[in-house]
């Protein structure tokens, strides 16, 4: 049995690609997924696409708030609106490459 473990990343969900065919989702420690019923003899091609969140897109960005809080006190008592360069953005991605190994 093969699976792909993920190293150090940051999203919401990643998808698993073997050969093209959707090996299915990783979101949950351990951070790994079953992929031997997708690969085949030889080079295959393993890809894994990280979803974000849309935090970067909506906030809120006032008021630093604790990451995955959002509510309408965020944006209550605000007089102006903050500089773009000082929103409190989110980094998303693989921060590591994955690994394909075998399981025991």
């Amino acid at each position: 049995m093969y699976l792909v473990k993920l190293g150090k990343w940051a999203g919401t969900v990643a998808e698993v690609y073997v050969n093209g065919a959707k090996a299915g989702m990783i979101g949950y420690d351990p951070y790994q997924l079953h992929v031997t019923p997708f690969l085949k003899e030889g080079v295959n091609r393993i890809d894994v696409r990280v979803i974000g969140s849309l935090k970067n897109l909506l906030g809120p960005h006032y008021k630093n708030p604790a990451p995955g809080l959002a509510s309408p006190w965020h944006w209550k008592h605000i007089k102006e609106p903050i500089a773009g360069s000082k929103y409190q953005m989110k980094d998303y991605g693989l921060m590591e490459d994955f690994t394909l190994c075998r399981a025991k």
